[in-house]
């Protein structure tokens, strides 16, 4: 279920400040994720792969995926920017967000290659990740 109405866009402001979807197309809207569970597919690497992403407000990221859970820290980096360390103790990569109708496109910036496509954010932990 993706969120639509604006009656659940004021929902899930008002609950965490996250931004809800716009039912438009609007590149500019701003990409609100923290303290939120992601769902979203591959695009890029294993086209349609199905993966959950749960932003807790401290920087830590869980991260679920056919494959198992990984834990990783993030942070944002300017207007729709997320950056990402995984512990493997990489350099923090980051990814571009980007509204497209309600879904939202997770975009390299330095090569604007498409690498994943959020479809629902939920407000808090519903997957219970710790």
């Amino acid at each position: 279920m993706r969120l639509r109405a604006p009656i659940l866009t004021l929902t899930a402001v008002s609950i965490i400040g996250c931004a809800a979807v716009p039912t438009q197309t609007d590149t500019t809207e701003p990409v609100n994720i923290a303290g939120a569970t992601v769902y979203g597919y591959q695009v890029r690497n294993d086209p349609g792969k199905r993966w959950i992403e749960y932003h807790a407000p401290d920087g830590k990221l869980f991260y679920r995926d056919s494959g198992g859970t990984r834990t990783a820290k993030w942070r944002q980096s300017g207007s729709n920017r997320y950056c990402y360390q995984w512990r493997s103790g990489r350099n923090w990569g980051c990814r571009l967000y980007r509204w497209r109708g309600s879904d939202i496109d997770s975009i390299d910036p330095k090569t604007g290659i498409l690498w994943s496509t959020i479809d629902r954010v939920v407000p808090g932990n519903p997957e219970g990740f710790r």
